[in-house]
């Protein structure tokens, strides 16, 4: 075993006694060397000329204080004060000032000397460690933080990169699809069988080419936060059922069956319904793709816990257990274990996901090597309030990114100032229909929408506009609102501005309190 090294402990102490009887008690240590000082003067001299593990120094010396040394004592030394009587202020500054202990020069003393200065250095070295610890936290953070912005620029540079290289190639693509598609359809001049196959073989490596741009320009937007998502509710047995009709063509081309079980009297879910689409177009297109000639495949949905499952199951080779933890990453192609591999851009899972998310949504996949596999996503189920929540959850995400100020106003109808227009349920719903386009008409931008809140007779308008704006455009829409009604209809209305800060709903509710009465002048009433 190694020897420990040699600690030369300094005592400052002008009392010969004090200094006989504390050096004789730490020369117990074999590992201490201990030297002796009997004024600050000469104590900064040793400290000038030697390193000491520790200083032990008697707060009263005939030319100053023990403490005097303290800022003389270098940061990888521990300092003990002594004084021959109990003082509590001496005590308190000792320790304030950088000292690790206090020790009372009285008969007990020697016996715990040794153990004072032992504690004193452990927590000196435990200080010293934590302190070279967190610099070295500190220095790998800044490189963390560093790396972390290269990275970001990085990235930034490649999605600018694939989005510039996207769009520049769409148009001289386009035209060379239109020219590949005028010789292939003899239009140039006749063309034998052999140069047919050549040209529909290129005719096919343009329509992936496309879908590539397509779903590179789809992600792009995703990741930079500038999809639009505009959830509604919306009927998916219907949606289902037109994906079913758009695929059997492309099923019956390899022999495939593909069904439908979905239950026509579904609840309405909470989606953009072309975004789905976009979703059951991959899901189906990927089934019918890398599944077999001959294989069935189900697309189904159903309700369960409150939320809508919807599910595309194949009977084809399945996915081994290595490959589903990455199905749904970028540029990931499927490794199925059958035919002769299709090839796919290895996106269209990724977009797939990132969509089902932004519905506040989940997507996973359970599939079996030899016994095919099932695909599944979810989606909220529509009620009113969610999907007023929606509303201004998907538009924050935007304006996010654009700096945009973001407007909600709140116009709620009286029905019973208009009683002939909201006779019965459906004079309701049309008269609500219509007052959301006379709404809709008043806007300025594409993006600003109107949303019918039923239940509460009201409209929901939001745009992207800062609170003066908001009101102008809150004070157009009620006006027009109250004419077409044709009455002096009884309205109250609010406007807030929204932030990122606060939930949706608490905006929503925040604009109901404000709800306050206001006087709506007819047209010929103004001119009068």
């Amino acid at each position: 075993m190694n020897a420990q090294k040699p600690l030369s402990i300094l005592i400052v102490d002008d009392d010969p006694d004090h200094v006989f009887l504390a050096r004789a008690a730490l020369q117990r240590a074999p590992h201490w060397v201990v030297e002796t000082a009997g004024t600050v003067a000469a104590a900064k001299e040793k400290l000038r000329e030697a390193a000491y593990g520790a200083v032990v120094a008697d707060f009263r010396l005939p030319d100053g204080e023990g403490l005097d040394l303290i800022d003389s004592v270098p940061p990888d030394t521990a300092v003990v004060v002594m004084t021959a009587q109990g003082n509590e202020r001496v005590a308190v500054e000792a320790m304030q000032r950088g000292a690790y202990d206090y020790l009372i020069k009285d008969i007990s003393f020697p016996e715990l000397l040794p153990d004072v200065i032992q504690k004193a250095l452990n927590r000196h070295r435990s200080r010293i460690e934590g302190a070279r610890q967190q610099a070295t936290v500190r220095k790998e953070n800044r490189k963390l933080v560093q790396a972390n912005q290269k990275l970001k620029e990085l990235d930034a540079a490649k999605s600018e990169f694939l989005s510039t290289a996207s769009h520049e190639l769409r148009t001289p693509l386009t035209i060379i699809r239109e020219f590949i598609s005028i010789m292939r359809d003899g239009l140039a001049g006749p063309i034998s069988d052999d140069q047919r196959e050549c040209l529909d073989s290129a005719l096919g490596n343009c329509d992936r080419l496309e879908t590539l741009i397509n779903d590179i320009l789809d992600l792009q937007k995703i990741e930079s936060g500038r999809l639009r998502i505009r959830r509604r509710r919306s009927d998916v047995s219907s949606l289902l059922r037109q994906c079913y009709h758009d695929f059997l063509p492309r099923f019956a081309t390899r022999q495939q069956t593909l069904e439908l079980d979905v239950d026509p009297s579904l609840p309405p879910a909470l989606c953009d319904e072309d975004k789905i689409g976009q979703v059951l177009i991959n899901l189906l297109g990927n089934a019918n793709k890398y599944a077999p000639n001959g294989a069935r495949v189900v697309l189904s949905a159903q309700t369960r816990g409150g939320r809508l499952v919807v599910s595309v199951e194949d009977d084809g080779p399945g996915i081994p257990a290595e490959d589903q933890v990455q199905v749904f990453e970028k540029f990931v192609q499927l490794n199925r274990q059958h035919g002769k591999g299709a090839k796919g851009t290895g996106l269209g899972l990724a977009i797939a996901k990132n969509i089902v998310e932004l519905h506040e949504g989940d997507i996973w996949l359970q599939s079996t090597l030899g016994a095919g596999s099932t695909f599944y996503f979810t989606l909220p189920l529509f009620t009113e309030d969610r999907a007023v929540e929606a509303l201004v959850r998907d538009r924050l995400l935007i304006t996010e990114v654009s700096g945009a100020e973001l407007t909600v106003t709140l116009v709620k109808i009286d029905p019973e100032s208009a009683a002939a227009t909201f006779a019965d349920p459906e004079a309701r719903r049309q008269t609500l229909e219509h007052l959301q386009s006379i709404a809709t008409a008043q806007l300025r931008r594409r993006e600003d929408e109107v949303f019918v809140a039923d239940s509460e007779t009201m409209l929901i308008i939001i745009t992207e506009s800062d609170a003066s704006e908001g009101e102008a455009i809150a004070e157009r829409v009620t006006r027009a609102v109250g004419e077409t009604l044709g009455v002096r209809a009884r309205l109250r209305q609010a406007t807030v501005t929204v932030s990122s800060g606060i939930d949706p709903r608490d905006w929503i509710a925040a604009a109901r309190e404000r709800l306050s009465p206001v006087e709506v002048a007819l047209a010929g009433e103004r001119s009068a």
